[in-house]
């Protein structure tokens, strides 16, 4: 029953985030384990489709190691056998999925808050953030094909298109985060939490724009750290 109300949920996200309070408290861990599940598989599946071209493995590669030398990246990431590369692949995106998902449910009860001066659960939060998944899963359909067909992760509808992300892995990290379904994710998830309490969902908008910014505005300084460092070798 709560695997079915968490793929709901998931569901809801995506066509309906105000509905995403009418799972139960009890259902945040059901939602937060499908979330983690999906999106980790999804992850690992991505990283054997880029690894079968070698310029999408290059590039992703670059873009994970992006203060490496050119051409030092692949004996960085070498690993002896498959069954060690699997479990490097899935296990660093379980990690990655988890401890994100974490945080930033933290990160948006807390400006929900402070925003709406409302006193939101901890549950609906993670249920939000974890069910907003969904649109990380549409977002992988939408750009994996355009990836393989085009033999480049640089195509999306983010501002990374305009980065070669082989000539500048870190600014393109960054700037493939400014994108249509990172703006979504986070909108969704706010019109979750504050329709929860009763409010319109464009508080739910306005609270999700400025999570988004206040994200970005994180991933920007820790992008400028990194190009500092990197011009400090």
């Amino acid at each position: 029953m709560r695997l079915i109300v968490a793929l709901k949920s998931l569901v809801f996200a995506v066509v309906n985030p105000a509905r995403l309070h009418e799972a139960q408290a009890a259902s945040a861990t059901a939602v937060f384990a499908v979330a983690v599940l999906l999106l980790t598989t999804a992850e690992t599946g991505l990283a054997y489709l880029h690894a079968a071209d070698p310029k999408l493995e290059t590039e992703s590669v670059r873009i994970s190691l992006p203060m490496q030398p050119p051409g030092q990246e692949k004996e960085s990431v070498a690993l002896s056998n498959e069954k060690r590369q699997f479990t490097a692949i899935m296990g660093g995106a379980l990690l990655k999925t988890f401890l994100s998902l974490i945080m930033l449910s933290a990160l948006a009860l807390g400006v929900a808050r402070f925003l709406t001066d409302k006193q939101y659960s901890v549950s609906i939060a993670i249920i939000c953030v974890s069910a907003a998944t969904g649109i990380d899963l549409v977002r992988f359909l939408v750009e994996t094909p355009l990836h393989i067909t085009l033999h480049t992760v640089r195509f999306g509808l983010h501002l990374g298109v305009f980065v070669d992300p082989s000539q500048n892995p870190l600014l393109f990290s960054w700037l493939q985060r400014l994108d249509v379904f990172g703006l979504w994710y986070y909108v969704a998830l706010s019109i979750g939490i504050t329709t929860s309490e009763g409010l319109h969902r464009r508080f739910g908008i306005v609270v999700g724009v400025i999570l988004f910014g206040i994200v970005q505005i994180v991933f920007a300084g820790l992008t400028l750290i990194a190009w500092l460092m990197s011009g400090s070798m």
